[in-house]
C-alpha cells in the first residue's frame, strides 16, 4: 500500500483517488430466489452493481457474496455493473471479492464501465462486456505539495495498480495505458483492446479449474466433455440465465 504521511493530506488523499462523479449515488441490491422443477430444487443469484463505487460498498458486496455461497442449490447467476467510477481502494476490494468467491461479472449493452469500476471488472473471474468500458489518469488533489510528491505518489499508485493486476492475472499494460490516459474525460477501450487486457473473457487458468471440476462432477471423459462445451456453443443462448440451463442439461444427457 502506498505511503502518504509525508504529505498533509496524507490520511485523505487515498480515499479521494479516482473521485466520484457529482451526484452519483451508489446502488448494492441483490437477492436470492428459488424455484422446483421436475421435482429438483434450484435457485438464481442476482447482484447488481449501479453509481458510484464507496468504501461502503465492500461490505455490501461481501455480505451478497457470503449469502450466495451458503445456498448450494445455485444454478443460475448474474452479476452487473454500471458505473462511471469512485474510489479505487474499492474498487480493489470488490474485484478481490469477486475474485476470491469465483464470480463473473457482466457489462450490459447500456451500461459502462469506468476508472474504478475497471478494477472490479478485472478481479472478476469471467467477463462479458457489452456496453463500454474505459480509463483515465488518476484525479486526486494534493494541495500544498511539490510536483516531486505529486510524482511520487502516482508512481506508487501506478506500481500499486500492477501488482493488483498482476494477481488478477491481466496483463501489466493495462496499467501503463491507464498512467498514459488523460485524466480528465475518458479513453474508451477498443474490443480489440479489451481483449488485449483480457478483460472480456475469462481468467484462463480459473476456467481450466471449471473445467476439470466439470469433467468429475458430470463424469465425463475429456474428449466427451469437449464435445458437449462444442453442442453449447452451438445450441445453447450466449449468455444469461438460458444458457446456464442449457448447458446444464447438454453435460447431463447421456
Amino acid at each position: 500500500m502506498i505511503c502518504l504521511c509525508l504529505l498533509a493530506v496524507a490520511c485523505t488523499v487515498r480515499e479521494r483517488l479516482f473521485a466520484p462523479p457529482a451526484g452519483s449515488q451508489p446502488t448494492v441490491a441483490h437477492e436470492i430466489s428459488c424455484e422446483t422443477e421436475s421435482g429438483q430444487k434450484w435457485c438464481s443469484f442476482r447482484l447488481a452493481l449501479t453509481g458510484n463505487i464507496q468504501p461502503k460498498d465492500v461490505a455490501a458486496v461481501r455480505e451478497a457474496l457470503e449469502m450466495a455461497a451458503r445456498e448450494p442449490r445455485i444454478a443460475v447467476e448474474r452479476i452487473t455493473i454500471d458505473s462511471s467510477g469512485g474510489n479505487a481502494l474499492a474498487g480493489f476490494a470488490i474485484g478481490r471479492l469477486l475474485r476470491q468467491h469465483g464470480r463473473s461479472l457482466h457489462v450490459a449493452r447500456d451500461a459502462r464501465c469506468y476508472s474504478a469500476c475497471v478494477l472490479v471488472l478485472a478481479g472478476a473471474v469471467s467477463r462479458q462486456v457489452e456496453g463500454s468500458v474505459g480509463i483515465h489518469h488518476p484525479t486526486i488533489d494534493l494541495p500544498g505539495s511539490t510536483p516531486a510528491e505529486a510524482d511520487s505518489f502516482f508512481a506508487g499508485f501506478h506500481d500499486e495498480l500492477r501488482d493488483y493486476l498482476r494477481e488478477m492475472r491481466v496483463p501489466g499494460a493495462l496499467a501503463d495505458a491507464t498512467m498514459q490516459a488523460p485524466a480528465h474525460g475518458m479513453r474508451i477501450l477498443s474490443p480489440a483492446e479489451l481483449d488485449s487486457f483480457r478483460l472480456s473473457r475469462p481468467d484462463p487458468l480459473w476456467e481450466a479449474a471449471i473445467a476439470a471440476k466439470d469433467v468429475v462432477g458430470w463424469g465425463l471423459s475429456r474428449d466427451a466433455y469437449a464435445d458437449r462445451e462444442r453442442l453449447v456453443a452451438e445450441i445453447c443462448p450466449a449468455s444469461g440465465a438460458e444458457r446456464t440451463v442449457c448447458r446444464g442439461h447438454v453435460l447431463a444427457w447421456r
